[in-house]
């Protein structure tokens, strides 16, 4: 029902700006990892550190694009990544001054939601000796709402996740569990900037852009157990318990390929 309004709001606003052109245009591209927090339970001599972004997950969806002169409204359907993200270093304390024997780890995993949002751009011609044929630059922003999974996917899915690693022969080693639970669904800020491609006859081709999900408010927590420390001569060991948490923030990259479905030209008016 949310879905179904959000697309009858989306009709009434571009009729009213009496889109000339409409686009249907598939897109592809990547997306960042969410960005993870500390949300509460670090302790001081925590090895963590925030946010480590730089697993690539595919991006996928489709944007519907009423266009009049320079205005672009976009409504956008995607599949946007939800997940942890950190990195951390163990060393071996003792090993020759702690300039050898040390772990470098970093741990990313993303589930994925729907995401459906609304933008408004503004389009410029750039200048023809950039090109023989039309490019033009758009920038814009908007909103977008991030569904999340449901309640029953955080229940089957809680079966904790496990990993680790140990460095021979040195026996340096970290090992971790967490669990993920649900908080709510995501809202975010939507910004974006690219370029459109156009052919001879001045119908786009392609668009590239560059956006980047604000997100506005947390979706998911992990409670994590991180173990660490060296087996050797000397022994440590430690232990921590940080909760970490993503709002759904990324950022990403996008190529579109606009099929125009409509077009209507501007009635003249008669002296």
């Amino acid at each position: 029902m949310k879905q179904i309004k959000f697309v009858l709001v989306f009709v009434i606003i571009a009729n009213a700006t009496f889109a000339q052109k409409m686009y249907v245009a598939p897109f592809s591209g990547i997306n960042f990892s969410s960005f993870g927090y500390a949300q509460g339970g670090r302790e001081a001599n925590s090895i963590l550190t925030y946010p480590y972004f730089n697993q690539l997950n595919p991006g996928l969806g489709i944007d519907v694009v009423y266009s009049k002169n320079k205005a672009r409204h976009v409504l956008s359907i995607a599949s946007t990544p939800i997940g942890i993200s950190f990195n951390g270093r163990v060393d071996g304390r003792g090993i020759n001054n702690g300039n050898n024997g040390i772990i470098f780890f970093r741990q990313s995993s993303s589930d994925k939601q729907l995401n459906l949002g609304y933008q408004v751009f503004h389009e410029q011609d750039l200048r023809k000796s950039i090109s023989k044929r039309k490019v033009s630059i758009f920038y814009g922003i908007g909103a977008s709402v991030g569904f999340n999974r449901s309640n029953e996917f955080y229940r089957i899915n809680n079966i904790p996740i496990t990993g680790g690693i140990a460095s021979l022969p040195d026996s340096i080693y970290y090992a971790y569990e967490y669990t993920k639970v649900k908080i709510q669904s995501g809202i975010f800020i939507l910004p974006e900037v690219g370029f459109t491609y156009y052919s001879k006859k001045e119908k786009p081709i392609v668009n590239l852009s560059v956006y980047y999900y604000i997100g506005l408010r947390p979706q998911v927590a992990y409670n994590l157990t991180l173990q660490y420390g060296k087996i050797n001569s000397t022994t440590y060991f430690e232990e921590e318990k940080p909760i970490l948490a993503t709002r759904g923030g990324l950022f990403g990259a996008k190529l579109s390929f606009p099929i125009l479905i409509y077009s209507q030209k501007s009635a003249k008016v008669k002296k």
